[in-house]
């Protein structure tokens, strides 16, 4: 402990000059800060009325949901969860145990302003402060510094960055994006062209591929570390760089790859659900728990993904034929869970439509899915069924695996992709950042929340 300067002996002073000099008291020499709890913060929160203006409201929560750490070896005090956005820092109530008497001033001031710390006495901790905790005998002090960490971005804001302008997918026919090998990786069909395409960190590096003439490009999935894709007449086609592709050899027609997850390819096959667990060489029928009917023809996208309880889902979303099921409105949805421990194939399960769930996913044309921040979002062209409305206009989102899909107020499709008549795919990459492609632009953005540093 360091030796106590003479100004701060007053506040002991303080204490002591009320007490009686017939009672006998031992002091102690210790000086130290133990507990450090927040009272109620004030935040102002920012909403949208029903007529698009912008108007703020203000509310209070408990300080005490942000533990505050206290650093005894580096003599530090500070919260590892920053506040929300919004909070005011400037006048917040604290709690404070410590052995000895306690002051604060804001730190590296030249001549500090200390004032004697009180619980009913509110604090500005916009500022960096210390405080300086006395030993009741008047002999030590110890001095903390502290910091009330407050975030300086909307956790909840979704914010869209537009990062290029002369990208090299402009009139593509058919694209679809993915996250493999720690990059965006694209594939394009132009006039009939393959082309492979990936972000090297400032650029696009496009190339022409080989052995996959007649690519179905919207099939594209990944498993484990390598490409898969099937031909519009029925091949299966694998590939270890993106570039030069193969021909696997099976005798099985694949239809339309859905997904690949669980160590297991899987894919329709003449109007039926097959999975293979040896890289396409060989297939298996797989269970349905209703009618073939219900399975789509045409613009289908499947995903596979963890969910929070350690078990796995395979979604597979798509249309029927118009032409043939004139009333459909809506997307056909499929799912199938995997159990993590347990080796039981559970039945996929068709989510029907009725009157009672009116948020539904429209049956788009060019459907795309994208699993992110525990939700799975939808988006494609123009409905199948002819109905007036503009392409690629909405955000479809699902919190519930699938069941309703409901448009989100801060995920949001970016005002000029709307109405475009370029393709439109999608990636989520390791850092949180969905890839959205639309021809020749390239839009960028995550949650606020998921790209501040985990303490």
């Amino acid at each position: 402990m360091r030796k106590l300067f003479l100004p701060i002996i007053a506040i002991l002073a303080s204490f002591l000059g009320s007490c009686s000099d017939e009672i006998n008291y031992t002091l102690s020499n210790e000086a130290i800060i133990t507990g450090f709890t927040l009272g109620q913060v004030k935040r102002t929160m920012h909403t949208t009325g029903s007529d698009g203006a912008d108007s703020t409201y203000t509310t209070n929560y408990s300080g005490s949901y942000f533990p505050m750490t206290i650093d005894q070896l580096n003599n530090k005090i500070y919260n590892r969860d920053s506040l929300p956005y919004g909070s005011h820092p400037e006048s917040i109530l604290a709690s404070i145990s410590a052995a000895g008497s306690v002051a604060y001033c804001i730190a590296g001031e030249a001549e500090p302003e200390w004032k004697i710390y009180s619980s009913s006495d509110s604090i500005d901790f916009s500022y960096l402060l210390t405080f300086r905790v006395m030993s009741s005998d008047g002999q030590a002090y110890r001095d903390y510094e502290m910091k009330l960490n407050v975030h300086q971005q909307d956790g909840e804001k979704f914010v869209w960055q537009k990062i290029a302008d002369n990208a090299p997918f402009e009139d593509m026919q058919q694209t679809k994006a993915v996250f493999w090998n720690n990059h965006i990786f694209v594939l394009g069909d132009k006039y009939g062209t393959i082309y492979a395409t990936t972000w090297n960190g400032n650029n696009w590096d496009q190339v022409s591929t080989t052995g996959c003439d007649a690519a179905e490009v919207r099939s594209l999935t990944v498993l484990d570390d390598k490409l898969y894709l099937n031909t519009k007449n029925g091949k299966l086609l694998t590939s270890a760089d993106g570039t030069t592709w193969t021909a696997v050899s099976t005798e099985q027609y694949i239809t339309h790859l859905i997904a690949g997850g669980a160590s297991k390819l899987f894919a329709l096959s003449n109007n039926e659900i097959v999975y293979s667990e040896n890289d396409g060489k060989t297939w298996i029928k797989d269970v349905l728990d209703s009618p073939t009917d219900w399975l789509p023809t045409q613009d289908l996208a499947g995903i596979y993904y963890s969910l929070n309880n350690g078990n796995q889902r395979m979604m597979m979303i798509g249309n029927r034929a118009p032409e043939i099921y004139t009333q459909d409105t809506t997307a056909v949805i499929w799912s199938k869970l995997f159990l993590t421990n347990s080796n039981e194939n559970l039945d996929w399960m068709y989510f029907p439509t009725n009157s009672e769930n009116t948020y539904t996913c429209p049956n788009l044309s060019d459907l795309s899915l994208i699993y992110y921040n525990n939700q799975i979002i939808a988006f494609g062209g123009k409905p199948v069924n002819g109905k007036d409305q503009v392409a690629y206009n909405k955000l479809y989102i699902s919190k519930d695996n699938g069941i309703t899909w409901k448009e989100d107020d801060e995920i949001v499709m970016p005002f000029p992709v709307k109405g475009t008549t370029q393709q439109v795919t999608a990636a989520v990459d390791s850092d949180h950042f969905i890839w959205l492609i639309c021809g020749s632009s390239v839009w960028k953005g995550r949650l606020n929340e998921l790209g501040f540093n985990k303490k």
